[in-house]
């Protein structure tokens, strides 16, 4: 599944992200509340809140989930070590000393094992979807601040030429 989204790099949102409060971009995340917000809620709702840019934690996130992906890479490799090691156990029976109770102690342990990994292997996949949906918001949230910020661009450069033109004509 990691791998899979790191292959495709869709972004899940493709929607603009306002606040519906203030009808404004979230541009920042709320620390205290796990919230992206606007600037005005930081005056408002979210004062002496710690804050963030959401670029800071979008770029957090992703570094946090792929640390996960790498413990879990190797949580799976040590499970399957330890499988390998008891399904070399179960082909060396020596006589006499393999007894039902063993065999059947072995037994749980290797279904121990794989139930263990089956969890695991659940919770980071929860964990990837959480944050992949968490990212593609903010990552989509970050597009439209940039678009918005171009087109604040624009308008300034347009303003401030009909300044000038007006300046040296009167």
């Amino acid at each position: 599944m990691i791998a899979e989204l790191k292959q495709s790099g869709q972004t899940l949102f493709t929607q603009r992200r306002m606040c519906k409060k203030n009808n404004q971009e979230l541009q920042l995340y709320c620390m205290t509340c796990q919230t992206p917000i606007c600037s005005d809620g930081t005056v408002n709702d979210h004062q002496g809140h710690n804050c963030d840019l959401l670029t800071e934690v979008v770029d957090a996130h992703a570094a946090e989930l792929v640390r996960h992906a790498d413990d879990v890479e190797t949580l799976q490799c040590t499970l399957e070590h330890h499988i390998a090691s008891l399904k070399l156990l179960e082909d060396v029976q020596l006589p006499g000393v393999e007894t039902g109770r063993t065999s059947a102690s072995r037994a749980a342990l290797v279904n121990a094992l794989h139930e263990r990994e089956t969890e695991l292997v659940r919770e980071v996949e929860e964990t990837c979807a959480r944050n992949s949906m968490t990212l593609a918001v903010q990552r989509e949230t970050l597009v439209n601040a940039v678009a918005s910020m171009s087109s604040g661009i624009e308008q300034a450069r347009r303003t401030a030429g009909l300044r000038i033109r007006a300046t040296s004509s009167g």
